[in-house]
């Protein structure tokens, strides 16, 4: 490893992973150079193949966090509970057997029943829950995607680096054609390229940084503004005061220096720094919903209950107001909104583009028919 391959890996999970050629101009590379680099990187380990999924937002679903310290024995036998859940995304497991589990979330009860799953299975009675805030949103107006659009997502789910005329040749149509419509989904958001990287096979380091905001509302820097050997940022819409920092560092000097740029780009009052050593990707459900759109397009039989698979901007207003009034009626059920409830609703609120007027008028129509 080089510092040129820790370029190329930290300008691949800026959302570059598309496009040898732009990674290679970012980089002052040939393209074959970095197809080279991004091989030798895969062969030892560093990088896996590099996924396309559907962003989850685009999907009328969130994604999760549920984090803290656990005290489960073998961690093996945790990590094959975790798993098992269709929710489960990426579980991450740092020093001191704390544990990161990202979630692909359908609705508030069913985030409800996977946090006392995670805090059951991985033994952490004291771990906190995140609503990760998207990084992207739909596009107003955005164009549905169709059944062709699927399929090129299905065929590119285990490695976007895939040629096109292979992917062409296998759906029956031109390269051309799937590099258009590829471009129009990474470009409204539809879908992304989560890095699946592991520093530490190179014997480098992966360190993960919570860090406790000196202006919590305030917004995070871009990808494109985060110091160098900064991987990404997750910030939570429902406790807006904690965000979370992953570094890719050659030492601890390294990272200790990468630390002081966050904590200076951040704003942050303080961290709490740990060591990643072990990172684990699953298929969910949304995976699912991905491939019967694939068979059946958008207007095929619908799935289970809230995982209709149709892309969020294309609800209309009736569809979002129901999916919230039914989420408030859910939260009214013992007559009062705790702060948990709120912060959910709030989240859900901003991902449906509910205003605080909706809000109010559904409130007042729900609260007396539970009196």
């Amino acid at each position: 490893m080089d510092e040129t391959d820790r370029r190329l890996a930290l300008a691949l999970g800026r959302g570059h992973g598309l496009s040898l050629r732009r990674l290679a101009d970012q980089l002052g590379l040939s393209p074959s150079a970095v197809h080279k680099r991004l091989r030798a990187m895969q062969g030892r380990g560093v990088l896996g193949r590099l996924p396309l999924v559907p962003n989850p937002v685009f999907f009328d679903a969130m994604e999760t966090m549920v984090f803290g310290q656990s005290g489960a024995g073998p961690v093996e036998g945790a990590l094959r509970a975790l798993g098992r859940s269709p929710c489960t995304s990426r579980v991450m497991i740092a020093g001191g057997n704390e544990i990161f589990v990202w979630a692909v979330i359908s609705s508030m009860s069913e985030l409800e029943r996977y946090a006392d799953f995670v805090r059951r299975e991985a033994r952490m009675p004291e771990s906190s829950v995140g609503i990760l805030r998207p990084a992207v949103r739909a596009a107003p107006g955005a164009r549905r995607p169709g059944r062709l659009d699927f399929r090129i997502m299905r065929a590119l789910r285990e490695d976007c680096r895939r040629p096109l005329v292979s992917v062409g040749r296998s759906l029956g149509v031109s390269a051309r054609t799937v590099g258009r419509r590829l471009r129009r989904l990474t470009e409204t958001g539809a879908v992304r390229t989560p890095l699946p990287v592991r520093p530490f096979n190179a014997g480098d380091l992966l360190a993960v940084l919570r860090m406790r905001l000196r202006e919590p509302r305030s917004r995070q820097p871009a990808a494109g503004g985060l110091p160098p050997g900064v991987l990404s940022v997750e910030s939570f819409t429902n406790i807006p005061q904690w965000s979370l920092g992953f570094l890719w560092g050659r030492d601890l000097s390294d990272v200790a220096a990468i630390r002081q740029a966050l904590e200076r780009s951040t704003r942050c009052v303080f961290g709490v720094l740990n060591f990643v050593w072990l990172v684990r990707d699953y298929p969910t459900w949304l995976d699912k919903v991905m491939a019967r759109l694939a068979e059946t397009g958008p207007g095929g039989p619908a799935g289970p209950p809230g995982r209709a698979g149709l892309p969020r901007g294309d609800l209309d207003v009736h569809t979002r107001l129901d999916t919230y009034r039914r989420a408030l009626a859910q939260a009214l059920e013992d007559g009062v909104i705790t702060d948990d409830e709120e912060a959910i609703l709030r989240a859900l609120r901003e991902s449906l583009d509910i205003s605080h007027r909706e809000h109010r008028r559904m409130v007042a129509a729900l609260r007396p028919a539970k009196e």
